[in-house]
């Protein structure tokens, strides 16, 4: 739900584990995290605000003048704003679930008997491991897994017919 109460057309992706993402949103329409940490401020369902108002309200407010000028040595401007908020998101990564101590040390007894049968299966029979791959169990790729909800996806923003109702491989991290 965005400001007023609005329903935007999709829910939010996590915006946990993205340093290592090439695109972003579920369709992949932003390039770089800076590019998506401005896009839901400007979005009229989203935040609804213009960079313009931003910039206004921040360098309003002394802290934040200070905070900008000690970091970036100058007052909020779009780019600035939009590296720090990227810079932030790029801190919402955690290594401390008892999965990542048994990886991190082949130390089983941090997991119950269901989560290491689980384990087994995701990266086994249930074959999970195929799209949800790597540290953070996301490839970054699009698919489109049979579920027709009325969104078209990734087509939206590509105008590639291939791309319908693909979205990208969500994280499974902390779910």
């Amino acid at each position: 739900m965005g400001i007023n109460g609005i329903l935007t057309k999709r829910n939010t992706p996590t915006v946990a584990y993205l340093t290592n993402i090439k695109s972003f949103f579920w369709d992949g329409r932003a390039s770089s995290l800076e590019e998506q940490a401005t896009i839901p401020i400007t979005n009229p369902h989203e935040m609804g605000l213009t960079m313009k108002e931003v910039i206004s309200r921040l360098s309003s407010d002394t802290s934040y003048v200070s905070w900008f000028n000690e970091v970036y040595q100058q007052l909020p401007d779009s780019a600035t704003i939009s590296s720090a908020l990227a810079a932030f998101q790029q801190t919402l990564v955690y290594r401390t679930s008892p999965y990542d101590l048994y990886i991190q040390h082949q130390d089983s007894s941090k997991m119950s008997a269901k989560a290491l049968h689980g384990v087994r299966l995701f990266f086994g029979k249930a074959r999970c491991s195929q799209c949800h791959k790597g540290a953070d169990f996301a490839d970054g790729d699009f698919r489109n897994i049979g579920i027709n909800s009325g969104d078209a996806g990734r087509v939206d923003f590509t105008e590639n017919p291939e791309d319908l109702r693909k979205f990208k491989t969500p994280t499974l991290r902390n779910i």
